[in-house]
């Protein structure tokens, strides 16, 4: 079902034999309610919760027994423990980011996808079905969280609701913008029994037009990401060995190596990964 999943669900539970409820140490917001109703994560609230305060403490935990072994090899100050604590909230705070970020990533999936979902729905509709057979035959298609979504509004529809209702709770439900906007431009015409192709044929042009720009924009941005992952991962390392082997002499004074420590195992790879998932997000897929 996935790691967050699994994180949120077995932490839920480590709360409650507790007998604490994870919601209420860290209540979610209502915008982060409204992206764990988005996520396509089978997960509540308290779970999302308890999904953050366990990533913040396995956050801290880790480092603090990775710096334990170091110090004990390369007697290193103990005193530099105490930023475990700070990084409990930092924990909290990458955990959130990488939420967002498997929004981000299926937001991604639905915009890759409803093109060619589109295009199979009208011609579908063109070769003389029904709206809703040729949303069933879609949802059984190979559209990835299209495919998934179109199932779920189907199964609503075929239980009794009509096709407006079903598709308004479906564009609630994703969070691609795109896609609800889709959706509530076929119950509308649905509803209104307009002509549903046109506004299909209308979605596909400007689909087609979004994509074209989408890879213009992440040209540039990988352009200038790659130059930062150049510089974090090239540049940096090699100036703070040379600060840490020659600063006395050079600058007059040495940072100690705790500090260089602290950089190498979290700054670095906290960074290199808010980057790769920056970069990954706003790819177009196509």
């Amino acid at each position: 079902m996935g790691l967050v999943y699994c994180i949120a669900r077995d932490a839920a539970l480590v709360f409650r034999q507790l007998g604490m409820k994870a919601e209420r140490i860290l209540e979610p917001t209502p915008a982060e309610r409204r992206v764990v109703l988005q996520s396509g994560i089978p997960i509540i609230p308290e779970q999302y919760a308890a999904y953050l305060l366990a990533t913040g403490f396995v956050f801290a935990l880790a480092y603090s027994v990775i710096y334990m072994a170091l110090a004990l090899i390369f007697g290193l100050d103990l005193l530099y423990l105490v930023i475990a604590l700070l990084l409990f909230p930092v924990g909290i705070a990458l955990a959130r980011f990488h939420f967002r970020f498997l929004v981000n990533k299926r937001a991604r999936d639905i915009d890759m996808n409803l093109l060619d979902a589109l295009r199979h729905m009208l011609s579908e509709l063109e070769a003389g079905a029904n709206l809703a057979d040729a949303i069933c035959t879609v949802a059984r298609g190979d559209y990835g969280a299209v495919s998934e979504l179109l199932k779920e509004a189907y199964v609503r529809m075929r239980e009794g609701e009509n096709v407006e209702t079903a598709f308004r709770e479906l564009g609630e439900r994703t969070p691609s913008t795109t896609f609800a906007e889709v959706v509530a431009a076929l119950a509308y015409y649905a509803g209104t029994g307009g002509n549903i192709e046109s506004v299909l044929e209308k979605r596909i042009r400007e689909l087609e037009l979004s994509q074209r720009t989408a890879v213009a924009i992440y040209t540039n941005e990988a352009m200038k990401l790659s130059t930062f992952v150049v510089v974090l991962t090239g540049v940096l390392p090699g100036l703070l060995i040379f600060v840490l082997a020659e600063g006395g002499f050079v600058f007059g004074f040495r940072l100690p190596p705790e500090v260089f420590l602290l950089l190498y195992i979290i700054g670095f790879p906290a960074a290199k990964y808010v980057m790769q998932a920056r970069l990954m997000s706003i790819s177009p897929g196509v």
